[in-house]
């Protein structure tokens, strides 16, 4: 959910062009970049700016988004689930963050929340069991890694 330039930025654009905006004045405070990057549907360097903001601007590899911010929140984003940047990789299938997630210590046992509530939903296996083969974000790997393998009945439940 990007509400600022510089989580566009760090959901569709290069590592150069990141840091450019930094430079011009973009603030990071109070922003989830390294949620933006970890499920962001752009062409940029997802893996290369996540580098950049946990190893360079001690990003937390397990900050769950907005679970601070209530009294901000647009009424109509209220209903949703919100998560760690693992859940976000889980969820829309990008197995390389997933992976470079994992590798700097995100906890896939966290689970995420309903905004509205505080309830909790999920872990990024459940996030990533939400969607279906062959939608475009299924993925055998992210299962896998987290210790899953869709049986044979999975799967032909999928197809259905």
């Amino acid at each position: 959910m990007c509400r600022y330039p510089i989580e566009f930025a760090a959901a569709s654009s290069s590592l150069e062009i990141f840091k450019l905006l930094l430079e011009r004045g973009a603030k990071l405070d109070g922003t989830y970049c390294l949620h933006a990057a970890a499920g962001g549907q752009g062409r940029g360097e997802p893996i290369k700016i996540m580098e950049y903001l946990i190893n360079e601007r001690n990003f937390d590899v397990n900050e769950i988004e907005f679970v601070h911010e209530k009294k901000i929140m647009p009424e109509e984003w209220k209903d949703r689930r919100y998560g760690t940047p693992l859940h976000y990789a889980a969820a829309w299938g990008f197995e390389d963050r997933f992976e470079y997630l994992l590798s700097k210590g995100a906890d896939p046992q966290i689970e995420g929340v309903y905004y509205k509530d505080g309830s909790r939903w999920g872990t990024a296996l459940d996030w990533q069991k939400t969607n279906r083969e062959g939608n475009g974000y299924w993925s055998p790997r992210i299962l896998e890694l987290l210790g899953e393998r869709p049986s044979t009945d999975d799967i032909a439940e999928d197809r259905q």
